[in-house]
């Protein structure tokens, strides 16, 4: 029902081609995982709230209070396990969306629920199982924005379907030593190495220290069909002459244990393509604030992971009919009052 309503509103439409540097936001989704609070106090919040309002006395041989269990929740890390991020416990779902640039134009795709223990692997998982049956369902989807969860592995998968992933580049990789380049038209090896994502080449200087210098992606190519889409970038090099790089993992880069879509991006940071792209992921946080704002107290009103993914869905319908009825196209009631 989503993905009818997204191409009858005129997004991801196949409707010809689009620049791969600048797709329209109508043909990007979005997405991330959130955690909305459970609706029973964890054990270790209980403590914690113990702690605050100091110790009391209590009448003499207190009757045991029962409490209720919550078996959809567990323990889960908000902005990512490696970077900082804090635990929360509740139930965690993970959410892809399209919309266009006015406001209330949002139309959440698909829902999932989360395993507890999933940990990061598991968003990551469950994302790209959920891009790729959008992809099938909305023909001109361009690409997805998406936090750290996605790592090379994930980004690889999408890319062979044909997809633009970005996503931020990951702290503590290192620099790798890509294949070298013998056959310039300058006569001259290129010795090519992966940094933050993109091609620098590197060269020794007179003190003996490597110097890595990056390589402008003159453009982004997209070759072969859906799910054998092949990735490059036309480099230029610092000679001058154009050198086209392979960007998705190979056959050869799986026989070698090399993950190339981990440390080479479509779209590395620091470029006009990322920029572009990368400023619509804020929407992801705003549904989270949005789904936060609706539950009362700020917490799940469900117990159980079938209940709870039951108001997930009520949630995202009740976006979906916003959408509907305030998109401009609709002659509703409420845009021929706006109009007058």
């Amino acid at each position: 029902m989503a993905a009818n309503q997204a191409v009858e509103t005129g997004y991801a439409a196949d409707d010809g081609t689009h620049p791969l540097t600048t797709p329209p936001r109508t043909r990007f989704a979005v997405g991330d995982g959130t955690v909305p609070a459970s609706p029973i106090r964890s054990r270790r919040e209980r403590k914690k709230k113990t702690k605050k309002q100091g110790k009391r006395k209590r009448p003499a041989a207190p009757k045991a209070k029962l409490r209720r269990r919550d078996p959809g929740s567990g323990w889960h890390h908000e902005g990512g396990d490696d970077e900082g991020g804090h635990p929360v416990f509740g139930p965690k779902f993970v959410h892809v969306s399209v919309r266009g640039d006015h406001p209330h134009s949002r139309i959440i795709l698909d829902v999932r629920y989360q395993k507890p223990g999933g940990g990061y692997g598991g968003e990551a998982a469950i994302a790209v199982a959920m891009v790729l049956d959008a992809a099938q369902r909305l023909p001109g989807l361009a690409g997805v924005c998406w936090d750290g969860a996605l790592r090379g592995k994930h980004r690889d998968v999408l890319m062979k379907a044909g997809l633009l992933v970005v996503s931020p580049q990951h702290d503590g990789i290192e620099p790798r030593r890509l294949d070298p380049h013998t056959s310039c038209r300058c006569g001259a090896r290129h010795d090519l190495w992966s940094e933050n994502g993109a091609v620098h080449e590197a060269e020794v200087l007179d003190t003996g220290e490597l110097h890595r210098t990056c390589c402008p992606i003159l453009r982004p190519e997209r070759r072969g069909r859906p799910g054998r889409t092949r990735w490059y970038h036309l480099l230029r090099l610092p000679c001058g002459n154009e050198y086209r790089l392979r960007v998705d993992s190979t056959v050869e880069d799986t026989r070698r244990g090399f993950n190339r879509a981990e440390h080479l991006r479509q779209h590395p940071p620091d470029t006009d393509g990322y920029r572009h792209c990368y400023r619509w992921r804020p929407d992801a946080e705003s549904i989270n604030a949005q789904l936060d704002a609706t539950l009362w107290n700020r917490r799940m009103i469900a117990y159980g992971s079938r209940q709870q993914t039951l108001v997930m869905l009520g949630f995202a319908l009740a976006q979906n009919s916003l959408t509907h009825y305030l998109h401009p196209g609709q002659p509703t009631d409420l845009n021929r009052a706006t109009a007058a």
